[in-house]
């Protein structure tokens, strides 16, 4: 199993926005990888869509404040 780990704040400008698009294409391609997503911030809610959208919750775990 490879474990992808990102800590940052989700914002905009930390690039949060190409984490929501590659991280269901990775995990489509790739049956072996598990990512690991530290931190809050403004752009958070679209992490927990992608994993709602995507069904990728035994995939993606969200760590932060507000789980």
């Amino acid at each position: 199993m490879i474990t992808i780990v990102n800590i940052s704040r989700h914002t905009f400008r930390k690039g949060v926005d190409l984490l929501f698009e590659l991280i269901p294409k990775i995990c489509k391609e790739f049956s072996n990888v598990k990512f690991i997503l530290g931190g809050d911030g403004p752009k958070k809610y679209l992490l927990d869509q992608m994993v709602k959208t995507f069904e990728l919750e035994d995939r993606v775990e969200l760590l932060g404040k507000h789980n």
